[in-house]
């Protein structure tokens, strides 16, 4: 899932997520991050900062390079134990973000 950059520190620092992390790429210079999650994954995220990507999306992971600059970990797969959340899971956690900052 792509997150708007003005999303991601808030869904990084929840509870919900520092118990049960999944790994977050960024590519420097674009304004989101990519949360990586598996299967189910509900199509009914509505939500304009968040985007539920293609299954089988090809993404361009860390150490890759776009031009000059580097796909960089913000949480990377062995910091989040080596597992994904499941999409559902990750909508759940938007849901108690939003929660929070209401």
């Amino acid at each position: 899932m792509s997150v708007y950059e003005s999303r991601v520190d808030a869904i990084v620092g929840h509870p919900g997520f520092t118990t049960k992390p999944t790994p977050v790429f960024a590519i420097p210079g674009m304004p989101m991050a990519y949360f990586l999650v598996k299967p189910p994954c509900s199509i009914t995220v509505d939500r304009d900062e968040v985007r539920v990507l293609a299954e089988g999306t090809t993404l361009p992971l860390p150490p890759a390079t776009i031009g000059n600059t580097a796909a960089l970990w913000l949480v990377s797969p062995e910091e989040a134990g080596n597992t994904m959340l499941l999409g559902d899971e990750f909508e759940a956690l938007l849901g108690a973000v939003e929660r929070v900052g209401a």
